[in-house]
């Protein structure tokens, strides 16, 4: 019985075994392969000379080229401005280093940056961290997104379309825009067409024609933005309801909202603030005693916050005070000129204890009777002036208009060739930007050969050999000189045919505040094998020598160094980007662990741990079968 039975035994340890660990193994193959489904792209201006393969080391030049990498998920851009015009076509993740440093520029032609899916395939757009400027042509936008299905566009600047919107959203569904800054839009700083289930939240959309705007569109939320000094509407709606208001602050548009739809405008009995409410708040609890009505139909405010009227003392009779008169001088400066602002008032049976003047652009700019500012924005001005008497209560509003303008900035469009070599022409332009018809001079100079010209637009074609730092300002009369422009040009001593050096920075660096930086250059090379000399100038005023250097640097920021590499008769020049931190660490930001870039085990190791999992259970076969 023993022998008929042992090897039945025998064969269940063995069939047992073998499916625990042939499932493991299994299991192993199912989990997904996350971290190949990723690519991440790098992209940076300051790559002039190249390679350029989209690697942190040699990141593309332009965003036109990494968008144009079909796998591209995630793409990185350093700071600097990219004058082109943006097509995304497939699912993207585009950060920026930051929207003070990283400038997308549309050229006044076309959509600044145009994201698009299609019906039968939307796709998923996520944008943060850069300015996006100057669209052009009618109806192109400085942001365009057509059946975007997802995402967020967050910490963004979006500013001055020529004729069009500053972000325009077509058939877009659950896209959030948050904490971005949408201002100078010909049309609309923010406009929904046939999208649903999006939301507004947290933005600062000012000094557009119409601040947001919502055709054919449902479902969307609305919520703490802050609307202002738009000319026409604050909110402008039409064909589109069941979208929902709340938290947001309006002041100083045209009319703060046109709906003849059907739409909430509170949510949880919270409505919004409005700077033309004229209810009180008798209860103190933040909240006015009667509705706000919405402009332009039915709809109404049943919840309005913020702003409300002072009531009188039961029984108090008071003679409202009167402005007597405002002076503003002068009615038409430059942005940072000092203007003065003086006025009056008077009350009949009282004092005048109180003084507030208001800039149709720049909200509350001053509470005393008379004083000064140079901080008033560039556009045109209406200021308004008011008094408060000692009972509290405030007069009629005086107002008067006064334009304020920009002065004129050096732009250099380009310097072409940037690497040129002895007695080749290189071309130079440059431009006035916010010159308004003005007279403006001009002046170009190098470090290396002292003035140039005082021409916009020229050529030149002996230039010193070796680095020069180009600069480029501009002034109108009467005025100082703008602050420079600046670009380096490197003119070489023999022209790329017959050159026998080549110069390599390595690169790109990171490095902290205080810590020293190594720099390296012994890929550099020469093919007479030559002896070579190096020469490093850091970027912040100061220089070094040697095939490797070290540099510590005092401020963070983004540093262009340059390497000169140099034999008896010829030299090179090869230049890299050093990013400095605040903080002590030299941890690439994009290999940081911050949840965009989960770390999987790659593809082939989990083949191989399903390899070795069914192995290991005929190991285990073979020795159970021995054993018994």
């Amino acid at each position: 019985m023993q022998e008929v039975f042992r090897p039945k035994k025998a064969r269940q340890k063995y069939t047992h075994g073998f499916v625990l660990i042939a499932v493991f193994g299994m299991l192993l193959l199912a989990v997904p392969p996350q971290a190949a489904a990723e690519t991440t792209v790098y992209v940076d201006a300051a790559n002039t000379t190249g390679p350029w393969d989209g690697t942190s080391s040699y990141p593309y030049q332009t965003i036109g080229d990494a968008v144009a990498v079909a796998e591209a998920s995630i793409i990185y851009v350093s700071a600097g401005t990219y004058s082109e015009n943006v097509v995304i076509t497939h699912s993207l993740c585009l950060i920026g280093a930051s929207a003070l440093t990283t400038v997308i520029d549309g050229g006044s032609h076309g959509h600044a940056v145009y994201a698009a899916g299609t019906e039968d395939a939307g796709i998923t757009l996520s944008i943060t961290g850069f300015t996006i400027q100057h669209a052009g042509q009618h109806g192109f936008a400085n942001l365009a997104c057509s059946y975007v299905s997802g995402g967020t566009i967050e910490g963004t600047t979006i500013q001055y379309s020529q004729e069009g919107d500053g972000i325009q959203l077509d058939h877009c569904t659950n896209l959030a825009i948050r904490n971005t800054i949408v201002s100078n839009a010909y049309v609309s700083g923010i406009s929904l067409t046939l999208s649903s289930s999006c939301t507004l939240d947290g933005n600062t959309i000012r000094y557009n024609q119409k601040g947001i705007s919502l055709g054919y569109s449902t479902a969307n939320r609305i919520t703490a933005n802050a609307v202002s000094h738009n000319t026409v509407y604050g909110v402008y709606i039409y064909q589109s309801s069941q979208n929902e208001f709340a938290h947001n602050t309006f002041s100083m548009n045209g009319q703060q909202a046109s709906d003849p739809c059907s739409n909430a405008w509170s949510i949880d009995q919270q409505g919004n603030s409005w700077d033309d409410y004229s209810g009180f708040d008798s209860d103190h609890n933040g909240i006015g005693d009667v509705p706000y009505s919405i402009p332009g139909g039915s709809n109404v405010d049943n919840y309005p916050l913020g702003i409300f009227q002072s009531s009188p003392s039961p029984g108090e009779d008071n003679s409202p005070p009167a402005v007597l008169s405002m002076i503003v001088t002068p009615l038409e400066a430059f942005a940072g000129d000092p203007v003065s602002f003086t006025g009056e008032g008077y009350d009949s049976d009282g004092i005048i204890q109180g003084y507030s003047w208001q800039s149709s652009r720049d909200g509350r700019i001053g509470t005393a009777k008379t004083f000064t500012s140079t901080s008033l924005s560039a556009g045109v001005h209406t200021i308004s002036f008011s008094v408060q008497d000692n009972d509290g209560t405030w007069s009629s509003t005086q107002t008067t208009t006064m334009t304020v303008k920009v002065s004129p900035a050096a732009v250099i469009d380009g310097i072409t060739p940037m690497t040129a070599y002895v007695n080749q022409p290189v071309a130079f332009q440059g431009h006035a930007e916010n010159a308004e018809g003005l007279v403006i001079q001009y002046q170009w100079s190098s470090s290396q050969d002292g003035i140039l010209s005082g021409e916009a637009v020229f050529t030149r074609s002996n230039l010193s050999c070796g680095v020069h730092a180009v600069s480029f300002r501009v002034r109108m009369a009467g005025r100082d000189w703008s602050s420079p422009a600046t670009q380096l040009l490197t003119v070489q001593l023999l022209s790329p045919e017959n050159r026998t050096v080549v110069a390599d920075a390595g690169g790109p660096y990171h490095g902290s505040v205080g810590e020293p930086v190594l720099l390296n250059a012994s890929r550099s090379s020469s093919s007479t094998d030559a002896a070579l000399s190096y020469s490093w100038d850091f970027g912040d005023g100061a220089t070094g020598s040697g095939r490797t250097v070290s540099h510590a640097y005092s401020t963070p920021g983004n540093y262009s160094v340059a390497l000169t590499v140099s034999t008896a008769g010829d030299f090179e020049v090869s230049t890299v980007l050093v990013t400095v931190s605040a903080a002590s660490s030299q941890e690439d930001p994009s290999e940081a662990s911050n949840g965009l870039l989960p770390s999987l085990l790659p593809i082939p190791l989990f083949l191989g741990l399903g390899v070795i999992s069914v192995i290991g259970g005929v190991g285990v076969l073979v020795w159970r079968r021995r054993r018994s």
